[in-house]
């Protein structure tokens, strides 16, 4: 097989003329720092006029942002933070660097997020936060996670870093919590090439985000634990003209997943992720289960012969990653992982790590296949991946 696969995760963003423009002003100002510069405000008010958010701040990764969400809600020693066992490690991280306990849920069935179902059994007293992923750019079921937050006084912090554009019931996720995150690294809706974003809702918090990004100093005093972690005045300008196309884009990406979710179902045994009653996919991903019984691996390889990407996005549950086994047997790494064990000696969690066993989390893992929706994919490539399909897995 030679050329390059369709969907392959390889294929070159196309940047407009728009996004070159912005960044050769942002050079010709002599001015790349967010202390100095003009664009990453403006990039700010864009981003928040878009969401429907009164404040948001620019920040140099979706996981800087999720680090700065926590620590703005008072995360810290002894705080549980509830988090899916199936999803990107950067939430866990955040999680640790702010000294909470992670608490793994399992996921629903059908959009393999969290839900009040999942969700409720893990909540104790000791529960400070909820971060929900929108896994792949599926939204989660929002109002049953937001009444539950309510009532038991937790903060509920939603991870969009994938699903920048996806609704419920035509209101953008990133608006249902109390702090939302989002990620412009390439290979999301829109990029910004690294960068992330946080979306809050009071000029308290953005004040805090504004000062923890930037070593949470005011007038040379030491205010705070902070960070260093500030949008560039470059990435701000191409992320103006990303913003600009991403509606154009998504709706491009909702016609092809749209359409190969449709075929697969109808087609092929395969389930695809789907989304709660009124909700819309972003697609960041495009992602679907094989039955049980079916080797996902083998499938990706006769998806390669004939041309085509499709390999497991997270090959794991993460509680079952090295960090975990290694805490749960007390012999992490030099460090902050060692630390932290030490911190937490005798706690409970460490048993809980070593027998966890989440239902849904492990099937996912097990049975999943997927591919990154390109800017450059077509729906005549989602027709020709169904029809290799429904020839491999017909229903």
């Amino acid at each position: 097989m030679s050329g390059e696969l369709t969907f392959a995760p390889t294929a070159r963003r196309h940047y407009s003329d728009s996004a070159v423009i912005g960044v050769e002003r942002a050079l010709r100002r002599g001015r790349l720092s967010v202390v100095f510069g003009r664009q990453t405000m403006a990039f700010e008010n864009d981003f928040a006029r878009y969401i429907g958010a009164k404040y948001a701040v620019a920040v140099s990764s979706g996981s800087t942002g999720l680090d700065l969400a926590l620590q703005c809600v008072g995360v810290s020693l002894g705080d549980e933070v509830v988090v899916a066992g199936f999803t990107f490690p950067g939430t866990i991280n955040a999680v640790v660097r702010n000294l909470g306990i992670v608490r793994f849920a399992d996921i629903d069935p059908d959009t393999w997020n969290l839900s009040a179902t999942t969700v409720e059994p893990v909540i104790s007293n000791k529960t400070k936060a909820i971060v929900v992923s929108h896994l792949f750019g599926a939204p989660a079921s929002m109002s049953g996670l937001v009444d539950l937050a309510h009532a038991h006084g937790v903060q509920l912090i939603e991870d969009c870093a994938q699903a920048l554009g996806a609704t419920i019931d035509e209101r953008l996720v990133g608006t249902f919590g109390d702090i939302a995150v989002y990620s412009f690294n390439e290979i999301k809706n829109m990029s910004t090439g690294e960068g992330g974003i946080v979306v809050v809702k009071t000029a308290d918090l953005a004040e805090r985000c504004r000062l923890l990004r930037l070593y949470a100093m005011s007038g040379g005093e030491l205010l705070d634990v902070g960070h260093k972690c500030t949008m560039t005045e470059l990435e701000a300008a191409v992320g103006r003209a990303q913003l600009a196309e991403l509606p154009t884009q998504n709706k491009l990406r909702s016609e092809l997943g749209t359409r190969l979710a449709s075929r697969l179902e109808v087609g092929t045994r395969l389930v695809p992720q789907r989304v709660p009653y009124g909700g819309t996919h972003a697609y960041s991903r495009f992602v679907f289960m094989v039955a049980d019984g079916d080797d996902s691996a083998d499938l990706s390889k006769r998806l390669e012969i004939k041309g085509f990407y499709a390999r497991k996005v997270y090959p794991s549950p993460i509680y079952h990653h090295t960090l975990f086994r290694d805490w749960a047997t007390g012999n992490p790494r030099p460090g902050l992982a060692s630390g932290y064990r030490r911190v937490y000696a005798s706690n409970p969690i460490w048993e809980e790590y070593r027998n966890l066993d989440l239902e849904m989390c492990e099937k996912i893992a097990r049975t999943h296949l997927g591919f990154v929706v390109t800017e450059s994919s077509t729906i005549s490539d989602a027709d020709n991946f169904a029809d290799a399909l429904e020839g491999m897995v017909p229903a």
